[in-house]
């Protein structure tokens, strides 16, 4: 879990072995977790007991989940929801996000992918509660506050870290006075320097490895904060700096950082005025909310990355691959599949599973192994091809 954002979860289902299931798994995570049949005794246990998250299934007698989101958004706004749901063609995503949920998820679930959605809802969930944690510390400047809202919104707008960092940098400068920066990024991956539209030799100044040899006419700039977690400024006397390379009077400089690791430093210089601890801080407040979206972009990348390649595994795999719910109806069958079996994709979409195995005899005992065990591997056993012929499998 991540800091207790989430420690209480309802599961609302009215199928008793998927609530069991969940509530058991959730259980071994450590979350504190009650069962609902249906939504009515949601909101009978959510006028109870405060839950910070409530995972349910969208498709149930009464009121769907749906609605149960939107009732219950509406009177505990400060509870998030994950909906179920094996009847994706029914509901659509933006039905499910407009009735206030924050993610769904397709049944049957697979556990994995449980836990991460319930991590980045408590990700989200710490991300907006350190927001408006900095919003009341910072409240004595209104141009810091609308340089988080608009960093905040174009997030929103956008999963690239360039556009973030750019508008960072510009805030930074605007707030701070200064007439050159930049952002370099240590750990991400593909990503670049980014330097204001100001004076560009700045940025050329500052390569990865050698721009300690550029030297202020008291400090080597790099060296004060190439690895340093302490942000560093300092201020010197405008004409001391005429005769140095880069003729830097004034410098600030604040990492970057995600859970004590550096991610990367801003760096300014020459303010027309000195850099003070105000400076400091407002720059300490805008880099922790970027740090924060920055490494959602990464989680969130990385999480497509993984759901690509699993996908490329099983639309490539030559093996005979297909995914079912609990009713035997299929959701998705691989190439090897029409292969082995001789149908079209369309036409395996339409057939009940079960229907596939030659012998009723060895399937239900199968199931019987499936169920003791909850797992079959290496069990061989007879298929029925469209020809008619078995298929040994």
């Amino acid at each position: 879990m991540v800091e207790s954002v989430i420690e209480r979860i309802l599961v609302v289902d009215d199928e008793d072995s998927y609530r069991v299931l969940l509530l058991e798994f959730l259980k071994r995570l450590g979350y504190i977790c009650r069962g609902a049949t249906d939504a009515f005794e949601a909101l009978e246990r959510l006028g109870e007991e405060q839950y910070d998250l409530v995972i349910s299934d969208i498709v149930m007698k009464g009121r769907n989940g749906v609605e149960l989101t939107r009732e219950a958004r509406r009177l505990y706004p400060d509870t998030d929801f994950l909906i179920m749901t094996g009847h994706s063609k029914e509901y659509s995503y933006l039905d499910i996000i407009e009735a206030g949920a924050s993610d769904y998820i397709l049944k049957p679930f697979d556990s994995a992918e449980v836990k991460a959605k319930i991590a980045r809802i408590a990700r989200e969930k710490q991300a907006i509660r350190r927001l408006s944690s900095m919003n009341e510390s910072i409240s004595w400047e209104l141009a810091l506050n609308s340089a988080i809202t608009d960093l905040a919104k174009a997030h929103l707008d956008t999963h690239e870290s360039e556009k973030l960092s750019s508008l960072l940098l510009e805030h930074a400068m605007n707030l701070t006075l200064s007439s050159m920066g930049c952002i370099r990024h240590f750990d991400i991956k593909h990503a670049q320097s980014f330097c204001s539209n100001g004076p560009g030799h700045f940025c050329e100044k500052f390569p990865d490895e050698d721009a300690g040899r550029y030297v202020n006419p008291s400090e080597r700039l790099w060296d004060l904060c190439r690895n340093e977690l302490e942000p560093v400024f300092f201020n010197l006397d405008q004409q001391a700096a005429e005769g140095s390379e880069l003729a830097i009077f004034r410098f600030i400089s604040v990492p970057i950082a995600f859970d004590g690791s550096i991610v990367g430093r801003i760096i300014l210089a020459n303010s027309n005025r000195d850099y003070t601890a105000k400076d400091l801080s407002a720059l300490t407040h805008l880099t922790s909310v970027y740090a924060l979206m920055i490494k959602n972009i990464q989680i969130n990348a990385e999480m497509k990355r993984t759901k690509d390649h699993l996908e490329a595994i099983f639309d490539g795999s030559p093996a005979a691959i297909g995914i079912i719910d609990r009713s035997w109806t299929p959701i998705k069958w691989n190439k090897g599949a029409t292969e082995l079996f001789g149908y079209t994709g369309d036409e395996l979409s339409e057939i009940k599973v079960h229907e596939l195995y030659a012998d009723k005899d060895s399937l239900n005992k199968m199931l019987a192994r499936l169920h003791r065990d909850g797992f079959v591997r290496r069990y061989e056993i007879e298929m029925r091809r469209k020809d008619g012929r078995i298929a040994p499998a």
